[in-house]
């Protein structure tokens, strides 16, 4: 009688009894691919991410390296079914430098392809700006950005993103020893990190 009271506390009162859902998080890639005549040829985006995914989702970029961070809203993952990432470094093999830093990013468990939301009207500004820049064949420059799986239009990304208990925090450093950007995710008691080498200049 104790063992099933207990269980049904669990199962209707007492949250601590219940798996806490927190939404994926991870890194968005958008590096051009250079053509012989240094125009870009191609300019695929890509998500890695901590999680599995099992529907189509939203993803809101965070830009800037310190708090507060401007959202890049959003990124949609139509096609669930993962990448290989060799496989996509061998699509693009004639630019060495896409797949070097492709390589180089460390953290993820799946990739993922992304494009920009299609509904207009759920695009922040500089979204809409990154998409006008990104039509223009002589601009090389790269973009990335950490993510969190959700839509986030606000002016900021606040401090603390989602509502409790299952909120996420985020701290961006440069690693002077590696030459390497590190992001950590804070989701309850774990830390997630994805990092990736920086952009030669």
């Amino acid at each position: 009688m104790t063992k099933f009271f207990t269980g049904f506390l669990c199962s209707t009162l007492s949250l601590g009894c219940l798996a806490i859902e927190f939404p994926a998080v991870g890194l968005l890639e958008q590096i051009p691919v250079m053509g012989a005549d240094y125009k870009v040829i191609a300019r695929p985006i890509y998500i890695f991410t901590n999680k599995k995914l099992t529907a189509p989702a939203l993803f809101t970029g965070m830009a800037g390296t310190e708090q507060p961070y401007i959202p890049v809203c959003c990124y949609q993952v139509r096609n669930i079914v993962p990448l290989d990432l060799p496989r996509e470094v061998k699509k693009y093999h004639k630019d060495e430098e896409f797949g070097s830093h492709m390589r180089g990013i460390r953290g993820y468990a799946y990739l993922y392809a992304a494009e920009p939301v299609s509904d207009k009207s759920k695009r922040t500004s500089i979204m809409s700006a990154l998409i006008k820049k990104s039509s223009n064949p002589d601009d090389g420059s790269p973009f990335s950005a950490p993510v969190l799986a959700a839509m986030i239009t606000a002016e900021t990304i606040p401090l603390k993103m989602g509502t409790p208990p299952n909120q996420t925090t985020l701290h961006t450093r440069y690693d002077e020893k590696s030459d390497r950007l590190v992001f950590t995710f804070q989701q309850g008691n774990q830390k997630i990190e994805f990092s990736e080498p920086t952009f030669a200049h």
